[in-house]
């Protein structure tokens, strides 16, 4: 029986075999999404070319025209995956440094909405060491906002949001500032809402204690102005999206996390959940620090929206597909509703509802965004006119920085596997 939230609605979590397990959040500050969240790289020790089945080790997934998955051992002589060679040997060069005894990472990589590729390196845990799989769960952090914003639109699908309403016509009891920003500016960051994270730090909260959504809205109505006219500029911050789960909350008396579970998670038989505080026994282990100073990341922070999900690079890849071919009301052009503006997005791009969107010269449009939250580093990416997806995860910076690759790791696997089809 799945676990119910307080209003009895059931909600999915994720989990090997989509075994019904809980979960339990870590936390960090979460990384810009304008930031790259695999960071580019090269090796210093001759490791790029290193044999992956020597250098790595690699928990692989054999990939059926179903969709399901069975871990093998990736020395096995058959091929572990079927999907073309010239791809996975690309994608397996680019891990090959992250071997058993340092914190895993997971990719994955999807074509047309079904999964090609799964493949997991290193340890989801390291006392006792425990190997990563394409089923460790991981916490993706700010990756998140897209499914925040898809929540959103679809209140606005049904007539019961409007998007250019301000904020104070939903939420009422923030400062006269509330007055001023629109939805749509919240879902844009073009708010001038400061960062709750910044905020509660300064009042004295650190990463490793309880932090409640009513310790946010405190901090919130403590702002006596915002940082600048809304829409006259764009600054990532994750009060944004923190708001926007508070207002799925006053329209529909859910919490987002039970709303996700209900009208996007389940009917697209996604195996994710939005849920701060339940434990999931295949959750990776999270970790900063490199070496003897390598620490457990740790955290009590509960604030759903701008962040908390926890799922696996496959369930990302797969829910890629709404983007080019949505099951749900809100289209692609429903998500990026606004022409490029000069209001500093980085890379030239714009920021849609909740992905970054950019145009690239081989892979036409770009859609990507990025998280880090307690250690854990995750990057997606769609080129949704090739139907090609991917998603990466690693469970502490150190090895996400180790990765073999010459520039933008998350366009790096995109083009390995949309243009290396067999």
């Amino acid at each position: 029986m799945l676990p119910t939230s307080s209003s009895g609605r059931h909600r999915r979590v994720p989990g090997s075999a989509r075994s019904v397990v809980g979960s339990r959040r870590v936390a960090t500050i979460l990384v810009p999404a304008a930031l790259v969240a695999l960071a580019a790289c090269s090796s210093d020790d001759g490791s790029s070319n290193a044999s992956p089945s020597t250098s790595a080790a690699a928990t692989t997934a054999t990939i059926d025209p179903t969709g399901s998955s069975a871990p093998t051992d990736s020395s096995a002589t058959t091929p572990p995956v079927a999907t073309d060679d010239a791809a996975a040997e690309a994608t397996r060069a680019m891990f090959a440094p992250i071997t058993a005894d340092v914190p895993g990472c997971t990719v994955a990589a999807s074509r047309g909405g079904e999964v090609v590729f799964a493949e997991a390196f290193g340890a989801a845990r390291l006392d006792a060491t425990v190997p990563m799989t394409t089923d460790t769960v991981v916490d993706i952090g700010s990756t998140s906002k897209q499914f925040t914003a898809t929540a959103v639109l679809l209140l606005v699908g049904r007539g019961e949001l409007d998007l250019d309403a301000p904020l104070s016509s939903v939420l009422l009891d923030l400062p006269s500032w509330a007055d001023e920003p629109t939805i749509r500016q919240l879902m844009h960051h073009e708010s001038g809402i400061p960062d709750y994270i910044s905020l509660l730090i300064e009042r004295g909260f650190s990463l490793g204690e309880v932090t409640t959504d009513a310790d946010a809205l405190d901090a919130l109505r403590e702002v006596t102005e915002l940082e600048f006219a809304p829409g006259r500029s764009w600054a990532y911050s994750n009060s944004n999206y923190f708001l926007l789960g508070q207002i799925v909350l006053a329209i529909t008396s859910d919490d987002l996390g039970t709303f996700l579970a209900d009208e996007v998670f389940g009917p697209l038989d996604l195996d994710m959940v939005m849920d701060p505080t339940t434990a999931i026994p295949e959750k990776a282990t999270s970790y900063e620090g490199s070496g003897d100073q390598r620490v457990v990341a740790d955290s009590g922070w509960q604030q759903l929206g701008d962040g908390a999900i926890q799922t696996t690079p496959s369930e990302l890849v797969q829910w890629a597909s709404e983007y080019w071919s949505p099951e749900l009301t809100p289209t692609l052009g429903d998500r990026l509703d606004r022409a490029p503006t000069a209001l500093g997005v980085p890379g030239d791009g714009i920021y849609g509802a909740g992905i970054f969107a950019l145009d690239d010269s081989e892979l036409g449009r770009v859609l990507r965004h990025s998280g880090g939250w307690g250690g854990f580093v995750t990057a997606f990416a769609v080129a949704p006119e090739l139907e090609v997806a991917i998603a990466a995860t690693c469970t502490s910076p150190e090895s996400a920085s180790s990765l073999v690759t010459a520039g933008d790791p998350e366009l790096e696997l995109l083009r390995i596997w949309a243009t290396t089809a067999d």
